[in-house]
């Protein structure tokens, strides 16, 4: 196994290990949620492992993987359905778009149109889930404003890692091997979500202490400016 792979597993193992460790400690909805969507990476992890070790279960581990990777935008919608209400068309579309996508992966897997019709629903998905993060993040202040963020920037470039990974399977064709560097370039970005999703829900000291600096600088100067209206 090389050493992206290593980190990659490392990364988003971290991830789930924690929020099983609080959803043990806490038993809340927040914590279900959280640990839902990475109990979601751990599995998709094991189960390409179990693909490239036993190509035999390949016809039937690939459907599952195309499930769960398909299944997230609905999982992490949940999670922020918990922090701000989601809109229930919302739920509708992510899970019609997963059995959708899912369904023409098992059923067209060597059609381009079918490849660059789910890649590009996911990253879309992705994109819109990122950015209502983002907006909830601006809403928050300190760690929970960073946190926040982060999670909205990684589920961004988780997506645009399916999306390449996508997009390299087109331009390689039909049972042919993807080219290495768009492999590895797919691979970084998954790696970079996997380190921003690390970040925002295992967040280091470092972090916490730059977040709390902000926070009281920004209370600060809110403190010492002049008043609306103010001549000074």
């Amino acid at each position: 196994m090389d050493p992206l792979t290593i980190a990659l597993q490392v990364a988003y193992y971290a991830v789930f290990g924690v929020s099983v460790w609080r959803w043990l400690q806490h038993r809340g909805v927040l914590e279900f949620a959280v640990m839902s969507v990475f109990a979601a990476f751990a599995a998709l992890f094991a189960l390409t492992f179990l693909n490239t070790t036993a190509p035999v279960v390949a016809p039937i581990v690939r459907p599952a993987l195309l499930v769960i990777i398909f299944a997230q935008p609905f999982l992490v919608l949940r999670l922020i359905h918990l922090i701000r209400p989601v809109p229930r068309w919302a739920f509708g579309a992510t899970l019609v778009g997963a059995i959708v996508s899912s369904v023409l992966l098992v059923v067209f897997q060597t059609e381009s149109w079918a490849i660059l019709a789910s890649v590009s629903y996911f990253f879309a998905a992705q994109l819109a889930i990122g950015a209502r993060l983002a907006g909830d993040g601006r809403r928050r202040y300190g760690v929970a404003r960073l946190r926040l963020l982060l999670a909205g920037l990684s589920t961004v470039l988780y997506g645009g890692s399916i999306l390449i990974a996508g997009l390299g399977a087109l331009i390689a064709g039909p049972g042919n091997p993807q080219d290495p560097d768009i492999l590895l370039l797919s691979r970084l970005v998954i790696l970079a979500a996997g380190l921003g999703y690390l970040a925002a829900f295992v967040p280091p000291g470092w972090l916490r202490r730059v977040a709390y600096r902000a926070v009281a600088f920004d209370l600060v100067q809110n403190l010492v400016a002049p008043s609306a209206g103010s001549t000074v």
